[in-house]
């Protein structure tokens, strides 16, 4: 790959400029926690950043939204698409969430209902990454096949050297044209980042995980597991790769709007029917469900791993509960 050398403030000053016009979403610091914000422009990250505790998955599929506007007139019902998108550049991704943006990038695509309001706004965004030189207590990026340095749905990859040096790569035609813009030296073709392991103990490969998990459906060890388990659905709000939503409508009298919004598998009423029926109604089945779908059935179906290891799971459950903990418990692995 073709890699420019460029000092931090002379990037922060071309990444200004070529992002001139679109919203730029940044990591950014609020009380204790790092949160993808809207902000003037590119940031230089203090040495201790290592990820935010949200990720930028709202800005390309937002927490709650409206997908349509409805009136009634005369007996009639009109309605409109709605339209929320603004031309955006989301910076100082890792690649843990790039990797998640990949793996939701190929889900709303696919038919034969393509979620056309997240393929929008995608269509619209820049994604400018951020390689690892560092890992927090928490990752396990590895362990899921996630390599700390890789661009994955990067346009552009920005590598952390010595100082305040940085290598800068394009991969995609609008990241080319960026970087055609940015004046630097060429680095060697060898370049090679220096990265962090960032891994835990897996019981098995990835790729008998979906049979290995497929045999132990009915493993006590999903009970022990739902002892620990909350229902509060963090687990879900905080993964990058969770796209679960519920649908509901405001109506005002004649006219309204039908909204989606942010929903979890973990949560009591989430597979609740009208009728009153729940087909998981223990939070044993709901847990297994959360975990199964991640590591076994997306990817028998799709042929890869619902999970970036981003640790956020492990860090933030009130419980402790993560993955890779959880599947040691399962078949004797664990206590």
């Amino acid at each position: 790959m073709a890699v420019k050398l460029v000092r931090g403030s002379d990037m922060l000053r071309w990444l200004r400029r070529c992002g001139e016009g679109r919203r730029w979403v940044v990591p950014a610091k609020e009380d204790r926690h790092w949160l993808f914000a809207e902000r003037d422009g590119p940031v230089v990250f203090p040495p201790d950043y290592r990820n935010a505790t949200v990720g930028p998955k709202g800005w390309l599929l937002p927490r709650s939204e409206p997908i349509l506007y409805y009136r009634w007139t005369g007996g009639r019902v009109s309605v409109t698409p709605a339209q929320g998108w603004r031309p955006q550049v989301i910076y100082g991704v890792r690649p843990c969430d790039l990797k998640a943006i990949a793996l939701l990038d190929s889900i709303m695509a696919s038919e034969p209902w393509p979620e056309t309001q997240y393929l929008t706004r995608r269509a619209h965004t820049v994604l400018v990454g951020m390689a690892c030189t560092a890992a927090s207590s928490c990752c396990f990026c590895t362990s899921m096949g996630v390599h700390p340095a890789e661009s994955y749905a990067a346009d552009l990859m920005i590598y952390p050297l010595q100082g305040e040096e940085y290598g800068v790569a394009a991969f995609s035609e609008v990241g080319r044209e960026w970087l055609a813009q940015l004046e630097g030296e060429e680095a060697d073709a060898a370049f090679s980042p220096a990265v962090p392991a960032l891994s835990l103990p897996m019981p098995t490969s990835l790729e008998d995980l979906p049979g290995w998990l497929e045999r132990r459906f009915d493993d006590p060890g999903w009970q022990r597991l739902a002892w620990r388990c909350l229902s509060c659905g963090l687990c879900a709000y905080l993964c990058p790769t969770c796209y679960c939503y519920g649908i509901s409508d405001v109506d005002r009298g004649g006219a309204g709007r039908r909204v989606r919004w942010w929903d979890a598998c973990t949560l009591p009423d989430f597979s609740r029917m009208a009728g009153g029926h729940d087909p998981r109604p223990t939070t044993t089945e709901r847990v297994r469900q959360r975990i199964m779908h991640k590591l076994a059935y997306h990817p028998a179906r799709q042929g890869e791993i619902l999970c970036t290891g981003c640790g956020r799971c492990i860090e933030y459950c009130p419980m402790g509960i993560h993955l890779p903990a959880a599947l040691r418990l399962l078949g004797g692995d664990g206590r």
